[in-house]
Parts: C-alpha cells; structure tokens; sequence
C-alpha cells in the first residue's frame, strides 16, 4: 500500500540547478495527488511518466513559483487528445489567476483551448483552515502567514506537514505538533535585510525552531532561492534543531518504515 510525497521540484521563484519550482506528488493508495505545479513541474511528469497518474490537484497559493505551470497542464490534458477533467483545489483567491490564464492563453479559435484551464481542471475553492477528502487522501489545512491567502498543509496519512510559504507562527507550530516529518520552506538562509514577519517567509533557523519546538523526527529543507545557500541554511537549522535534516531534491520520496520517518528514496 503506498503512502508517500515524491518531491518534483523544490525551488523557490522559478527553476534553478535543483530542478522546478514547487510541486509534490503525494500518493495514498489509489489516489496521487499533485500538491503545488510550479514553472518546470509538468515537463518533469510528463518525461518521467508520472504525469498520467494525477487525479487531483491541489494548489497551497497563487505565486507563480506554486501555479505557474497550471496552464501547461490544461494544455497537456486538452490537446493533442482531450481527456477527462480533473479537480483542482486552493484558496479561493486563486480563481481569479485561473480566469486570468484562461483569458490571456487561451485560443479562441480552437474549442478544446478556448477555456482550457475552466474546462480541464474545474476549481473548488478551500477555506483556510478547513479539511478536506480527496479520493484516499485526506488533508488539513492551515491559513499560513502569508502576503496572499496560502495553505499549509498536514497529511495524517503520511505524518507529514508541509508548509508552504509562510512566517513562523504559534498557530504553525501547533499544527505541525504531533507529527514525525516537516516539509519546511527555508526560502533564504536568515532574515538579514528583509523583514519575513512582512513577506512571509522562513529562513534556517525558523524552519529549525519550528521542527523542534513541533517535536518532528525528521526536517526536510526546501524552496531555496539560491542553490549555493544549503550550507549556511543547514548550519541555522542546525543551531536550533538537533534532530535529522535533510534537503528536498526531485526524486526524493518520504515516508515511513515501521514507526521511524525517512527518507525513502533519492532518484537524484
């Protein structure tokens, strides 16, 4: 029976030497779900063969980095072949980006593109903060400390929260609590020049303050900016977190062996 996450792209902005930009496959039984579809995602599912296998997809907020790649989806699923619509999920504001794509991309000359976006992948939105079902898979949700209405997220199946882009907060630390593994945004390695309380951010210490005053097993990094930083980013999780850490990377899976959070594999 599978429960895991397959990291597919774990950048911050846009692509860099690490692969994509945000996006995740979280697989529970007989549904895989694409959480976040970020410049670069599709393209790495559509070549590994993964891309078939997405029932559902859920999106954490509307910065280009987590959704960028929702129109190549749609056009993947409405041309050459048209095939069945699958549901997407995220805050409600997202609506407003998916008419928008619709409006700038589509081809109003060819039905199947005309609206691919509203046609190919029909959009619920989430409150913030509200759980959900989808297929296998179910998930909870928190309102992340973010500039634009953003989903944490935890996945009791897979003991697992990811974060999503956002400040460190009391309300995050209780939703993390009780859970073996943190997918944790670390976007820059401190808050030197900027003021993440503003932006909605972590840097390494944040998302290693998090990971201990939550009680996590295992911290996996992710959502750098700059590829150079994992060093100095590991060294301020580090001198607040004593437990294991690891760095997203495309190809890794985690989930659990017996009782124990790990990493289950590293394709890369």
């Amino acid at each position: 029976m599978t429960h895991e996450l397959c990291v597919i792209g774990c950048s911050a902005c846009a692509p860099t030497t690490l692969g994509p930009a945000s996006g995740y496959l979280v697989r529970v039984e007989q549904t895989t779900l694409l959480v976040d579809c970020g410049p670069g995602v599709i393209g790495r599912l559509a070549s590994s063969g993964d891309l078939a296998d997405v029932d559902a997809v859920l999106v954490t907020h509307e910065h280009l980095d987590h959704c960028g790649d929702l129109m190549t989806l749609a056009f993947r699923r409405a041309f050459p072949q048209r095939l069945e619509p699958i549901p997407l999920y995220g805050p409600a504001a997202l609506a407003r980006v998916i008419e928008g794509f619709d409006q700038v991309f589509g081809i109003p000359t060819l039905p199947e593109l005309r609206t691919p976006l509203n046609d190919q992948l029909p959009f619920t939105p989430i409150d913030l903060g509200a759980g959900l079902s989808i297929g296998d898979i179910r998930v909870e949700t928190l309102g992340a400390a973010h500039p634009v209405p953003t989903l944490s997220l935890r996945f009791p199946d897979l003991d697992l929260v990811y974060t999503s882009d956002t400040g460190l907060t009391e309300e995050l630390v209780e939703f993390t609590a009780g859970t073996s593994t943190l997918l944790a945004e670390a976007t820059y390695v401190n808050e030197e020049g900027r003021d993440f309380t503003a932006h909605g951010h972590m840097g390494g210490a944040e998302a290693g303050e998090l990971a201990a005053r939550a009680g996590v097993e295992l911290l996996v990094l992710t959502h750098l900016s700059d590829p150079d930083d994992e060093q100095p980013t590991c060294d301020a999780a580090r001198s607040r977190f004593t437990g294991s850490i690891e760095f997203a990377r495309p190809g890794m899976r985690l989930g659990r062996a017996g009782s124990r959070a790990r990493v289950m594999a590293r394709e890369d």
